[in-house]
């Protein structure tokens, strides 16, 4: 719900407030094994884990407006508030078999109950103020203030036998856990505006303090931290619709609750995750270079942006490695020397002789990130470059064709050994449309994909998606009945490669492959004229 109030004519103030309730319930079942790399079985698992959760959400905000009579010094109050409450149950059934040289060496049999009660509150409050100077240069004054509180207690339980219930204490998977985060923000901005030239250019701080209380284990972590955030964008219009800007920032990330908290979560026995009080923030230094032009006449357009972000004490996970059973613990840690880099581009125009639109996007983006493994540092750097063709035909009810083409290269390398993972991608797809009297259409729609093959996947990937469509309209566009054909070819595979770190990884999901519909639409916005 939201209520405005013009409490008189230089003051509104609005509130707004929202509540949702949920109730989930969840089975997961998932069967998982382990090799070394001559294919030597390490570990088995098979989990069984059934969750019911009941959370409770409530939102609320209030703006607060004055306006003065002199022109643009302006005063704004804007307070958010959400509260979130999360209470409920998982049992786990599990059994975990570790191997040493292919020979089973242990059984664990876990049967446990994990009861959670969690609640995360935020309450931000930032109140601005702007002062003109002059015809060009305006000062804006400003004061943000976070507080976060947030309790999270999870208390594990196994099974016994001899009562029959869920009543053993688990210490090392139970824990209390509340931390109070308060943040102050002030900052201060000069502004200056003409016609081709606009900037701005300022600085806030960040004072950060952080009350973590460890309730099992009676242990108080208190730090503060003190951050700068500097800011400033430039605008330069030299030309009517001809511009070229520049924008940079400081930004902080304040690590979470389940990161703080020093408690273990063993619902992937061999996968496990454990927090780490002792985070810090990050801090994110972003820059942006950005140039736009566009012609009407000519109708002629381009585009180029340049993106540079740096992060120091950046939140990484280090997992610790058992070689043996190939157990993996995963605990977030701060590092240095992350830092990203993205071109692109883009130019377009309109050959009119041939009443055809062509369009060039070129792309690069570069990333460097700490990997961290058994609490050893390396780098992974991952180039990523593409080149996109696109070119339309269209007139207005008789056809519309398009076809592009999306060329991309990836590589990675990392500090851990000499090897370089690279393959590339394509993508041609087809679209047109004919019509037929304004009112029947025939449309289709192909994409051709192909995956080159790589040292880890040695599948060649290569499918083909293709659709078609018949429809009828009625009623100046209101009514559209129609029938439709999609993967006539019945090759619709799911397939996404992704690096992370040091590893690429392939995804293949099975999907809804050939079928055929007929279908009606009403289309309100396209309703005809009442007539009398």
């Amino acid at each position: 719900t939201s209520y405005d109030v013009k409490l008189d004519s230089n003051n509104t103030i609005k509130f707004t407030a929202r509540t949702n309730f949920y109730h989930t319930e969840s089975t997961e079942q998932r069967n998982a094994n382990t090799t070394g790399e001559t294919g030597v079985l390490k570990n088995l698992s098979n989990q069984f884990l059934n969750t019911e959760s009941d959370k409770q959400s409530y939102i609320g905000s209030v703006i607060f407006k004055h306006k003065f009579k002199k022109a643009r010094r302006t005063l704004s109050v804007n307070t958010d508030w959400n509260l979130l409450l999360n209470d409920g149950n998982s049992f786990l059934k599990s059994v975990n078999q570790s191997y040493l040289d292919g020979i089973l060496n242990n059984t664990q049999n876990l049967n446990q109950l994990r009861a959670t009660d969690r609640s995360t509150q935020n309450l931000i409050t930032n109140i601005v103020y702007t002062e003109p100077l002059n015809k060009k240069y305006s000062l804006e004054l400003s004061h943000r203030l976070t507080y976060n509180n947030g309790i999270n207690n999870q208390l594990t339980y196994s099974y016994s036998n001899l009562t029959g219930k869920y009543d053993l204490t688990v210490d090392s998977l139970s824990n209390q856990f509340k931390q109070v985060i308060i943040v102050n923000n002030p900052a201060a901005r000069i502004s200056y505006s003409n016609k081709k030239i606009k900037y701005n250019f300022g600085s806030g701080f960040g004072f950060t303090h952080f009350d973590l209380l460890d309730k099992t284990f009676d242990k108080d972590y208190v730090r503060n931290y003190t951050n700068f955030f500097p800011a400033a964008n430039f605008t330069y219009t030299y030309k009517t619709n001809h511009s070229l800007r520049f924008n940079y920032n400081g930004s902080t990330r304040q690590p979470t609750l389940n990161q703080l908290q020093p408690l273990r979560n063993n619902n992937d026995y061999y996968n496990q995750t454990i927090g780490n009080p002792n985070l810090k923030p990050s801090f994110t230094n972003s820059f942006s270079l950005s140039h736009n032009t566009y012609n009407f006449l000519k109708e002629m357009w381009s585009y180029q942006s340049l993106n540079l972000r740096t992060v120091s004490n950046s939140i990484t996970n280090n997992r610790i490695i058992n070689t043996d059973s190939g157990k993996i613990t995963t605990q977030p840690i701060n590092t240095n020397g992350n830092v990203s880099f993205n071109l692109y581009g883009g130019l377009g125009m309109k050959l009119k002789k041939l009443d055809l639109r062509v369009g060039l996007n070129p792309n690069i983006n570069y990333s460097k990130f700490a990997d961290v493994i058994n609490s050893k540092t390396s780098f992974s750097e991952t180039l990523n470059s593409g080149l996109s063709l696109y070119l339309s035909k269209s007139k207005d009810k008789k056809y519309d064709f398009s076809l592009s083409e999306n060329f991309n290269h990836n590589r990675n390398t990392t500090s851990q050994n000499n090897k370089v993972k690279k393959f590339y991608t394509n993508n041609i797809r087809f679209d047109g449309t004919v019509y037929y009297k304004k009112v029947w259409s025939i449309s289709t729609d192909y994409n051709f994909f192909a995956r080159q093959k790589t040292v880890d996947f040695q599948n060649n990937l290569t499918n083909q998606i293709w659709n078609a469509r018949m429809q009828r309209t009625f009623k100046k566009d209101e009514f559209t009945a129609y029938i439709l054909v999609r993967d006539i070819l019945n090759q619709n595979i799911g397939i996404e490669r992704n690096f992370f770190g040091n590893t690429l990884s392939e995804q293949t999901n099975d999907r809804l492959k050939r079928y055929w519909m007929i279908g009606f639409t009403w289309n309100f916005k396209n309703k005809g004229t009442a007539t009398k």
